[in-house]
């Protein structure tokens, strides 16, 4: 959360808590006035005094009220006091400062006291009652003010160190966001230049041969790059937008290899269809497997199924090559945690390349535990790649059309 609407946000949350606060406040006077009235007119009772209750009453209510405008300045002095740091430095200052306050607050609550109760006793019935002199009064009252002025300092300070601790805590975890989508940035683009120096590769191999073919790669490589940038700065797309890309990586693919490519997509229904997935999730599993899968007799098979598995999006991309042709042999698997970025730096050491790799460190950044990227050899032969990532829509996108089914 950030600009204005972090701003705003976050004053809504500090009204609410300061009106919280200040209820608490009032609760408490409240009660405070009604265990001191039932104490001193229990105290008149056991001595022989009855019928005070009222004049307890009335005492013990123009003393609360009155006290309002001293916890007002003991919290005000709370928030300007500074905080003496480990060192001890500054104690001085800030004990000036609360010594100062609860000197104003203290003859604050007194002369208030003493004009609400000298207007209303005789208002109220209580003509003979006499405050006495002020100056002794503030002298009575100041003890008795001192466990409320420390009170409410320590609970104010409570509130603003809880506060300040959701401040960190929410500016930790922008950070730490903001650096998991540099991080998840610097990822995709390690992708970006690697299809497409394949890409490049690929029609630098046929150019000579067969210029047709060549020209039409590069008609498909100028869609490919198209989808990709157009989707820049995305954490998730749509499926329906990443198997529109792949379709343009396998039109690509199949300039090359023409009648050779033999690829099949399955995807389930819509619903998923329309399910959020990382942007280039699915184009580097599928060239990985193209690679190995493809021989160059035409034997071999690619097949990707896209699926909801128990209330979670799996995306399989599976080659089946024959036993003559050697597959990568590491096997990694697990949630997209740290364990997952190490499988993956060991996985990309024993050959199974760049897109593997990047793919369970943006999982990993993108899901953590909620995902998992397994890859492996399949029997009889061929290999296999598994992504289970959470299933959930991205509302913003618009479908936009992808590959039929069967594609071959």
């Amino acid at each position: 959360m950030s600009g204005a609407g972090g701003e705003r946000a976050e004053g809504d949350v500090r009204l609410r808590e300061d009106g919280s606060f200040w209820l608490a406040v009032l609760a408490g006077l409240v009660v405070v006035f009604m265990l001191r009235t039932t104490y001193i007119t229990m105290d008149d009772v056991t001595n022989g005094e009855y019928g005070t209750l009222g004049l307890r009453t009335f005492l013990e209510a123009t003393g609360a009220l009155a006290a309002i405008p001293a916890l007002v300045i003991a919290v005000v002095a709370a928030r300007l006091a500074p905080v003496p740091p480990s060192d001890g430095r500054g104690w001085g200052r800030t004990l000036l400062l609360h010594a100062t306050a609860f000197a104003i607050g203290t003859t604050i609550h007194t002369a208030l006291m003493a004009a609400l109760r000298g207007g209303i006793a005789p208002l109220a019935g209580f003509e003979g009652y006499r405050y006495g002199a002020l100056h002794l009064r503030i002298l009575m009252e100041a003890p008795n003010d001192v466990f409320f002025y420390v009170g409410m300092v320590a609970a104010r300070r409570m509130v603003d160190s809880r506060r300040r601790h959701r401040a960190r805590e929410r500016r930790a975890l922008e950070l730490e966001r903001e650096l998991a989508r540099s991080r998840l940035e610097n990822l995709q683009l390690q992708l970006q230049p690697h299809f497409l120096f394949n890409a490049l590769n690929t029609i630098s191999q046929v150019m000579y041969d067969d210029p047709r073919a060549a020209d039409e790669m590069i008609e498909h490589l100028s869609a490919l790059l198209r989808h990709a940038l157009g989707r820049a700065g995305r954490a998730e797309v749509a499926l329906t937008e990443e198997l529109h890309l792949l379709e343009s990586y396998l039109a690509l693919a199949r300039a090359r290899f023409r009648e050779r490519l033999d690829v099949t997509v399955e995807v389930s229904d819509d619903v998923v269809r329309h399910a959020a997935v990382p942007p280039l999730l699915l184009q580097p599993l599928v060239e990985n497997a193209i690679q190995h899968g493809i021989t160059p007799a035409g034997e071999g098979k690619v097949v990707i199924r896209i699926a909801e598995l128990e209330g979670r999006l799996s995306l399989v991309v599976e080659n089946r090559v024959p036993a003559a042709v050697p597959t990568p042999s590491a096997t990694h698997g697990g949630v997209a945690t740290r364990e997952t970025i190490a499988a993956s730096r060991d996985t990309s050491r024993r050959g199974t390349g760049v897109g593997l790799t990047v793919t369970g460190r943006r999982l990993a950044l993108l899901y953590g535990d909620r995902a998992s990227l397994r890859a492996g050899p399949m029997e009889p032969e061929g290999y296999r790649v598994e992504v289970t990532i959470p299933l959930h829509a991205v509302a913003s996108s618009v479908a936009t059309g992808g590959p039929t089914d069967a594609a071959g």
